[in-house]
C-alpha cells in the first residue's frame, strides 16, 4: 500500500488497534511479515496546517501452506541404518519458535534438532542409535509455521530401520584330534 502527496507533514498507521508509528516517504507499508488473516488498517495523514485525513480499510493476508518437499530418509524407505540422522526439507523458511512440541515421533526417541541457516532444512539428531527393524513415523502439525506465518501442511514421514546383523560362529573340528 502506498500513499503519495508532497504536501504531507506526516503519515502514521494503526494495525489491528496498535499504533505502528510514522511512515517515511514514499509511505510504504510492508505487509510481507503480517500473519495470515484479515487485518484492520488505519492510515492517518497530517498536513502542515494540522489538518488530518483518515483512511480505514480491511486488508487480508493469505499464504500458501508450506510443504515438505524432501526428506532423508525418503518417505516409506526401508533398511535405513540405525545411526542415521533425519533431515526434512520445507518449501519455505520455518519459524524455529514453532517447531518444539508441534511434531510427533512414533515410537519416540530422545533427540535434538537443528534448523539450517536459511530455515528450510530441519535435522533430527537421535541421542543414540535407533532400534533395529522398526518403523518410525514423524508427523508435522499445522502449528509448525513459516517465518511468514503460513502453516505447514500436515504431513507424515515413515521409514523402517535395517535388520539386526546376524552373527554366525563357525566351528570346525580337527579330524586329527579325534
Amino acid at each position: 500500500l502506498e500513499v503519495w502527496d508532497m504536501t504531507l507533514e506526516s503519515v502514521s498507521y494503526i494495525l489491528d488497534g496498535e499504533s505502528m508509528g510514522d511512515l517515511l516517504e514514499p509511505y510504504t507499508i510492508d505487509t510481507q511479515h503480517w500473519n495470515a488473516g484479515t487485518h484492520e488498517l488505519e492510515i492517518v495523514a497530517y498536513d502542515g496546517s494540522d489538518n488530518q485525513g483518515l483512511m480505514s480499510l480491511s486488508y487480508t493476508v493469505e499464504y500458501e501452506e508450506i510443504e515438505i518437499i524432501a526428506s532423508s530418509p525418503e518417505n516409506n524407505s526401508i533398511g535405513i541404518p540405525i545411526d542415521t540422522q533425519i533431515s526434512i526439507q520445507f518449501s519455505d523458511a520455518i519459524n524455529p519458535a514453532t517447531i518444539e512440541g508441534n511434531y510427533t515421533i512414533e515410537p519416540s526417541f530422545e533427540h535434538a534438532w537443528v534448523l539450517s541457516a536459511n530455515g528450510t532444512v530441519l535435522t533430527l539428531l537421535p541421542a543414540s542409535n535407533l532400534s533395529y527393524e522398526t518403523w518410525y513415523n514423524i508427523t508435522f502439525l499445522t502449528s509448525v509455521q513459516g517465518i511468514s506465518g503460513a502453516p505447514v501442511t500436515p504431513a507424515k514421514i515413515s521409514f523402517s530401520t535395517e535388520s539386526e546383523p546376524m552373527i554366525c560362529l563357525l566351528y570346525t573340528s580337527d579330524a586329527a584330534d579325534e
